[in-house]
């Protein structure tokens, strides 16, 4: 299984167990490569589909990114859980380790604002600041949480 794979599955089982203690009723989908979303969470007679992304930021821009692809699946759910992860190297000294978005847990609306950007090898991405209105902290990751979600991470932006 690819690092991005387990990340993500580590990231969901995460947010199961974070909704769960705020009294939803998850149901995780049961094809890990859903076009639609990642679970869904019902409290009481709501039922909210959500998607989740677990990732080392874009910490120069305050930013998770993602490939183009992702924006309609983003964009279509009732709310995305983002979790923001340590990369897998500081580069002498460029990545704060501390900073907030690194162990945040967001909630993220489909309304967000977004930018979009190329890559080094010219693939279409966009980005989501995370100081926004519809981008809200919901949780911290304790330390034991992020080392072990950050363990397969890979890219230090």
């Amino acid at each position: 299984m690819s690092k991005s794979v387990l990340t993500g599955s580590a990231g969901e089982e995460f947010a199961k167990h974070l909704l769960e203690s705020t009294g939803g009723v998850v149901t995780m989908s049961s094809d890990k490569f859903d076009r639609e979303k990642d679970l869904v969470v019902r409290y009481g007679d709501f039922e909210f589909k959500v998607e989740v992304k677990a990732q080392a930021p874009l910490m120069k821009h305050g930013a998770f990114s993602f490939s183009a692809n992702q924006l309609k699946k983003l964009q279509g759910v009732d709310f995305t859980i983002m979790i923001g992860l340590r990369p897998s190297k500081d580069w002498a000294g460029m990545i704060k380790m501390d900073s907030p978005i690194v162990g945040g847990v967001f909630q993220v609306r489909p309304n967000f604002k977004y930018t979009t950007w190329r890559d080094s090898q010219g693939n279409g991405k966009f980005m989501i600041p995370v100081c926004q209105e519809s981008v809200r902290l919901v949780h911290r990751l304790s330390d034991e949480d992020l080392d072990r979600l950050s363990a397969n991470t890979f890219k230090a932006y």
